[in-house]
């Protein structure tokens, strides 16, 4: 067929079109108020907002934002006022499901203040009131997402107030997805509300928490946690994210991370490096306190020790008694009154000499008496020379440690003090430099003497080393006094003994070293574990034992122990936290592993989401542990990680279930939206429908 187009050159005659209906305004039913925030209906026509003036967004921010903000502001405050009333609601309701009329909320709702108002106003009456007091407009949100902004902005003012600064963005975020999912549930408002707030809120704290540490740690401008601080100065790796950060999440991965097929290698071998590290250090903060490995070695260091001293104290002790003599001449006569009265009290006490005889020494006790009778003049004196002697062989027999019964020593003790009383008078009378020479040899004795018998005796008196070292590791108990003693009479020893207490316990491994500092008082570890000084100068004599004040910085192997003890505890409470760590790569392969696999899983996912999470962990965990096991040592086996979330840098605080933020979860008003004359949100939920989205005006 043929066209000649003659048809295109002319143009047709237009037709007019039909005019076009205006849209027909939907019907405008209220909406039905679900129980506890959720909606119901297509349309609002306001009716049940009470008397105050009500908006949706107008487009003009000017008013939009401070209508927004007010709204906010109104909606927290009245929350914070209507918490008593939300916590009687609370238990009228168990009691209602218990079959009790408890009454609580009709009991506050009937208090009244002066003026005749509720003392206790719930949310919604509270927040008419203001609304009608202040004459604000309500900003009325016209979509989800709107909905949950506002609903985070009401959630600031009580995060201010309860968490700090630091959890208003956390409770922001969680009452936004409150909002978002009591709207998503409206079945189950309440529960959606609280629940999609503390999941948002943990979730935005943890998100904003991680973003902090990251510039901190990048930047080199926030500090690490005191535990990693200690892996670094011991040069322990800190592969082990669980053992490193204390985190429970951590910890849960390296768990499950040492029973899955692609993990289980790798953690052993992270694992054994740790170990091996944190032996390598023991060794070398023992080796700055002395080479004892076991309480044998040390308790022969100490019973050496004590024997020099012991001469030493003799050889001292002699000069200055010398220097004494040759200022008081030998025949000099003094009154021996005090030793007179000394063996009388004696006798007198043991029934006669012939007693004290039996349990001092076989006729010590005649011989003094027929020595004091024999030589003493009439005017009742002896010379010094003889009184010297007496008392010196006396002295010798406490100095001996032989053993005497107790009665026999405190009698031996008290004519010792007798003759020193005596000798002290007649350097006196002797003139000024015989009595200061006495006075400085009898208080270097009688000092020598009470460290022989309060500390030394026992070391030196032990039939083992062993004994010796036990019975100076059984004063660090006590506190620091006694072995402060020890040190200063026996400079190193203290230490060395410290030293074969790190190296024995710990020959199991680290779990040994809590164990052994626990028995330890706090204030005798760094007499223990304190590198040994140069040596104090003699102690005054007479003068009361003196511990030195800390030093200002650490001694380094008492900050190794401190260290290292920190390390075995955070590798004890990581096993404590997740149960056996044994290995299981054997079953992994078989049903027994994937069953392994789904239950780490489903705890790890616990401690992430709860039983959501735990559900969809079991699930990866059955299906995919050689994955799962790859994955989890890349996590769990990861020093960046550790680094990462050991940086001590946490502004940001979630509000937990049973805080306040959480609580005003349960009285949020309804956010109602605007109406539409189609479906209220389209599928993806955060955008306004493109039917219907015009404003509309304030309303009285």
């Amino acid at each position: 067929m043929e066209d000649d187009f003659s048809d295109l050159g002319a143009p047709a005659p237009v037709m007019a079109a039909p005019p076009i209906a205006p849209i027909a305004p939907p019907p405008t039913a209220p909406i039905t108020v679900a129980p506890g925030g959720g909606t119901s209906g297509v349309t609002d026509d306001f009716s049940d907002l009470g008397a105050h003036p009500a908006s949706g967004p107008t487009g003009n921010l000017s008013v939009d934002i401070p209508r927004r903000l007010a709204s906010a502001g109104i909606d927290a405050v009245s929350g914070i006022v209507g918490v008593p009333r939300q916590i009687a609601q609370g238990i009228d309701w168990l009691g209602n499901k218990a079959g009790v009329d408890v009454g609580a909320d009709q009991a506050l709702a009937g208090l009244r203040m002066y003026d005749g108002s509720q003392s206790f106003p719930d949310v919604q009456a509270e927040r008419e009131k203001v609304f009608q007091g202040t004459g604000a407009t309500e900003y009325v949100p016209a979509t989800m997402g709107g909905r949950a902004v506002q609903a985070g902005l009401a959630a600031a003012p009580a995060a201010l107030l309860t968490g700090g600064a630091g959890a208003v963005l956390p409770a922001m975020a969680g009452g936004a997805t409150g909002e978002a999912a009591a709207e998503m549930l409206p079945d189950h408002p309440v529960a959606a509300r609280v629940a999609g707030f503390v999941l948002g809120a943990g979730g935005a704290s943890g998100a904003l928490n991680t973003g902090a540490k990251a510039i901190g740690m990048a930047t080199g401008t926030a500090p690490t946690t005191d535990l990693f601080q200690s892996y670094e100065r011991q040069g322990v790796p800190t592969t082990l994210t669980g053992d490193v950060t204390q985190s429970p999440a951590f910890q849960r991965l390296q768990s499950m991370a040492t029973k899955l097929p692609g993990g289980e290698d790798a953690m052993r071998e992270a694992g054994t490096e740790t170990i091996d590290a944190w032996h390598a250090a023991l060794e070398r903060t023992a080796a700055q306190l002395g080479p004892a490995s076991t309480m044998a070695e040390a308790g022969t260091g100490l019973q050496t020790a004590a024997r020099q001293w012991l001469q030493d104290f003799k050889q001292n002790s002699t000069a200055k008694w010398n220097d004494f003599r040759n200022a008081v001449p030998s025949d000099t006569p003094i009154k021996v009154d005090g030793f007179q009265k000394a063996l009388q009290d004696v006798n007198q006490n043991f029934g006669g000499a012939d007693e004290l005889a039996k349990v001092l020494q076989p006729g010590l006790g005649t011989k003094l008496k027929e020595a004091l009778t024999a030589d003493v003049s009439s005017q009742g004196t002896l010379p010094w020379q003889a009184v010297q002697s007496v008392r010196t062989r006396l002295g010798e027999m406490m100095e001996s440690g032989q053993p005497i019964g107790d009665t026999a020593q405190s009698a031996i003790k008290r004519l010792y003090a007798g003759l020193s009383d005596d000798m002290r008078d007649g350097a006196t009378a002797a003139g000024p430099t015989a009595a200061k020479a006495f006075n400085q040899a009898n208080a270097y004795t009688a000092f020598g003497h009470g460290m022989l018998e309060d500390h030394l005796g026992p070391i030196l008196k032990a039939t083992e080393p062993g004994q010796a070292a036990q019975y100076a590791l059984a004063q660090s108990r006590l506190g620091s006094s006694r072995l402060a003693a020890l040190d200063n009479a026996m400079p190193g020893q203290t230490a060395n003994l410290g030293a074969a207490v790190l190296r024995q316990n710990t020959e199991a491994g680290p779990g040994g070293l809590p164990t052994a500092l626990k028995k330890i008082s706090p204030e005798a570890r760094p007499l223990l574990f304190s590198s040994p000084q140069p040596p104090a100068p003699p102690a005054t004599a007479g003068a009361p034992i003196q511990i030195a004040p800390p030093p200002t910085a650490p001694n380094p192997a008492l900050q190794g122990v401190n260290d290292l003890n920190d390390i075995s505890l955070a590798m004890r409470r990581t096993i404590q936290s997740t149960g056996n760590n044994s290995n299981t790569a054997a079953h992994t392969a078989s049903g027994i592993g994937r069953v392994i696999a789904a239950a780490e899983m489903g705890k790890f996912g616990h401690d992430i989401a709860g039983a959501p999470g735990a559900v969809a962990g079991t699930a990866a965990g059955f299906f995919a542990p050689p994955i799962l096991g790859r994955g989890a040592r890349m996590l769990a086996a990861n020093p960046l990680l550790s680094r990462l979330y050991s940086t001590d840098l946490a502004p940001f605080n979630a509000p937990g279930m049973t805080s306040p933020n959480a609580l005003l979860q349960y009285g949020q008003p309804d956010r109602r939206s605007l109406p539409y004359a189609g479906p209220r949100m389209n599928p993806l939920l955060f955008a306004p429908s493109v039917v219907g989205s015009d404003p509309i005006p304030a309303k009285r």
